[in-house]
């Protein structure tokens, strides 16, 4: 697996297209992984509904850059969504209302691409699974040509932070989330559940916006303790030629200072 790293001061637009561009030629450019006619998955981390100040979310900013790489890859169909436990409501209204306050909207509506509510799941096997053999995923992520997983730097109870391999935890269908969160409540065996997950999405690229992190008792963020934290100022991508982003979660830790 390769992995690159980018400074990255702040999310003014120009800033944060230099960086995704700077992370991605340093892994053979995003024409190296979108092709012409593809239909292209962004997922970000859309935890709940709120502003990209609160940094919960992955900045729109950076799906933004990734999107304008994507078209001018020549990508077919752009779609930009998750589907996350902390949706207040699993109604179309509602998820496009969530999308909206993020700031996906505007940047789908800049961007030519398309905001995606998932509604169909479909079953996939993972032979070697421990916690699982199969997942319902969503079909819309899982479907495309690529799914690009991009993730938000946040402290974690049960990972210890939420990286790229815990943003695939919006790969699973529905409210099924809210069972696997009761079924493996311990941190050992949520963490290996999530690696059943990653190995059964198989993601194509991970991007981490670490340019602004939170860091507190999360998820949700308890707004008593939880702090918005802009030391790291970074951006991380990985080439995934398996499917468990492993090494760009370590580098995260090490630049978080939270060890392995």
């Amino acid at each position: 697996m390769q992995v690159a790293v980018a400074k990255c001061g702040d999310y003014e637009r120009e800033s944060i297209y230099f960086a995704v561009t700077s992370l991605l030629d340093n892994l053979g450019g995003m024409s190296h992984y979108v092709k012409p006619g593809m239909r292209v998955y962004i997922k970000p981390n859309v935890l709940t509904r709120a502003s990209p100040a609160a940094a919960v979310t992955t900045h729109p900013e950076v799906i933004s850059a990734i999107a304008r790489l994507a078209g001018e890859a020549g990508a077919a169909d752009i779609m930009i969504g998750d589907c996350p436990g902390g949706f207040q409501s699993t109604k179309e209204e509602s998820i496009l209302r969530t999308y909206q306050v993020c700031g996906y909207a505007d940047i789908a509506a800049r961007e030519g691409a398309r905001l995606v509510v998932n509604t169909h799941k479909v079953s996939r096997s993972v032979p070697g699974g421990i916690t699982a053999k199969s997942f319902e995923l969503v079909d819309e992520m899982v479907g495309a040509d690529l799914l690009i997983n991009v993730s938000k730097a946040k402290t974690h109870q049960l990972c210890t932070f939420t990286g790229a391999v815990k943003n695939l935890f919006g790969t699973i269908y529905g409210h099924d989330k809210s069972m696997y969160h009761a079924k493996y409540n311990r941190p050992s065996m949520f963490n290996q559940f999530l690696i059943d997950v990653a190995e059964t999405a198989k993601p194509g690229l991970n991007i981490m916006d670490a340019v602004v992190g939170l860091e507190g008792p999360g998820p949700p963020p308890d707004t008593s303790k939880s702090r918005c934290d802009a030391r790291f100022r970074i951006a991380l991508c990985s080439r995934c030629n398996c499917s468990i982003p492993d090494r760009m979660e370590a580098n995260r830790r090490d630049a978080a200072g939270l060890g392995a």
